[in-house]
């Protein structure tokens, strides 16, 4: 038989109260029961902390996904009005070559206009039109034939 000295559940020297093998099996079984309830409890609230920790993963990785979008909405936005600013701009200067190109054609129609009036005025006759280079060919085979015969 072993003799144990227990007091307040804690073991000490001889000088306490002696412990039967009978008691000092229940009292380890007592304290197995309540470590397997604290090993219990301790799985308990890591699961809870694994949990949480997972929780608060998704809900960080949620606000990222969120602003990533905003980010992506901003510069869309940006996006679609440098598009809408090139699109002016390059109306602008389509516009404006039109009138330019507008503008050569008015000068030429009056160049010519002012050529054909100063003409009439001398009694000039206008020179004809050349000849289209396919015009001369068709000619010169008429030609060709009259003398053949």
């Amino acid at each position: 038989m072993v003799n144990v000295v227990v007091e307040n559940g804690e073991l000490f020297g001889k000088d306490r109260a002696v412990l039967r093998n009978e008691q000092l099996v229940s009292l380890i079984k007592g304290w197995e029961q309540q470590r397997d309830v604290l090993m219990d409890e301790i799985a308990f609230r890591q699961g809870q902390v694994e949990l949480l920790e997972d929780l608060v993963k998704r809900a960080y990785e949620k606000v990222l996904d969120v602003n990533k979008e905003e980010k992506q909405k901003e510069t869309d936005k940006i996006d679609a009005r440098m598009d809408e600013l090139k699109k002016e701009e390059a109306d602008e200067e389509e516009e404006k070559r039109q009138k330019e190109a507008r503008a050569r054609h008015k000068k030429k129609e009056a160049a010519a206009k002012k050529r054909m009036e100063d003409s009439q005025k001398k009694g000039v006759k206008e020179k004809p039109t050349p000849k289209h280079p396919s015009d001369k060919v068709e000619d010169t085979q008429k030609r060709m034939r009259k003398k053949r015969g």
